[in-house]
């Protein structure tokens, strides 16, 4: 027998996982798009990911969003384009039925039936606008990459408060001051001397002080914008099976056939 070459081997497989390509419908494209299915490493990423404590969950939807892009041929993606798109990459991985645990039962989600069931043609607002006084806030549904430099970038600002129990409360409770900002493409002041603040110019510590200095009734109109691609991943996540209500949950547990 020959002797064997490893690089060879890893060569001829990753050829192979490149040209096993999956179609994904891309919402805001209204189109197909071509991703390559998971690969066993990216599942161990994910794995680890979910497992890194405080970090999860700014940890594991970075990873997710880094695989959509590794394996997409088209890199402008949105954030209202991922949970299609998982699902989709999750039925040709390990085919279409999922298990779910409800109150002591298993039931079965044929999730192909809700690729196929899914209205192709649902609009959703992609840019809006509010105004209070001087104030205007300009909106839009951020880029998967975008909001990767924003996990990013918070991960690395607080680093040394990870490793601080003590501290864990405090960084859960920005997770909602960052969904606000990754949303916030400028904010206007048109009193006096008019001015335009870019967020994607600021550092994350600066976006976070400007979300906060933001009037209540201001970051509520703000979530109802946020709350239309909220409530498109419930519609696609959030399924009547039979007399129940079954709700997946895009963890760890989607990315295996068990």
């Amino acid at each position: 027998m020959a002797e064997v070459n490893l690089d060879k081997v890893l060569s001829k497989l990753k050829e192979y996982s490149s040209s096993d390509k999956a179609d994904c419908y891309i919402l805001s494209k209204k189109e197909n798009g071509k991703f390559t299915p998971l690969t066993a490493k990216q599942q161990k990423d994910l794995i680890e990911a979910a497992a890194s404590g405080s970090k999860a969950a700014f940890l594991y939807p970075k990873v997710v969003n880094s695989i959509l892009l590794e394996n997409s041929e088209d890199k402008n993606l949105l954030v209202s384009d991922r949970a299609l798109i998982i699902m989709a990459l999750r039925v040709h991985s390990f085919g279409p039925v999922q298990k779910v645990d409800k109150e002591g039962e298993t039931i079965e989600v044929n999730l192909q039936k809700i690729l196929d069931n899914f209205d192709k043609n649902t609009e959703i607002k992609y840019k809006e606008t509010f105004t209070q006084g001087p104030i205007t806030v300009n909106c839009n549904i951020p880029s998967i990459e975008q909001e990767n430099k924003i996990l990013d970038s918070y991960l690395k600002y607080r680093s040394a408060e990870f490793e601080n129990d003590s501290k864990i409360q405090k960084l859960l409770s920005e997770i909602y001051i960052l969904e606000i900002a990754k949303y916030i493409t400028t904010i206007e002041l048109t009193e006096k001397e008019p001015v335009v603040l870019d967020l994607k110019g600021q550092t994350i510590a600066q976006n976070i002080r400007t979300v906060e200095s933001l009037t209540a009734s201001l970051v509520q109109k703000i979530l109802g914008f946020i709350s239309n691609i909220k409530n498109l991943e419930n519609n696609i996540t959030s399924q009547k099976i039979g007399e129940q209500t079954v709700d997946l949950n895009l963890d760890t547990s989607f990315f295996s056939n068990v």
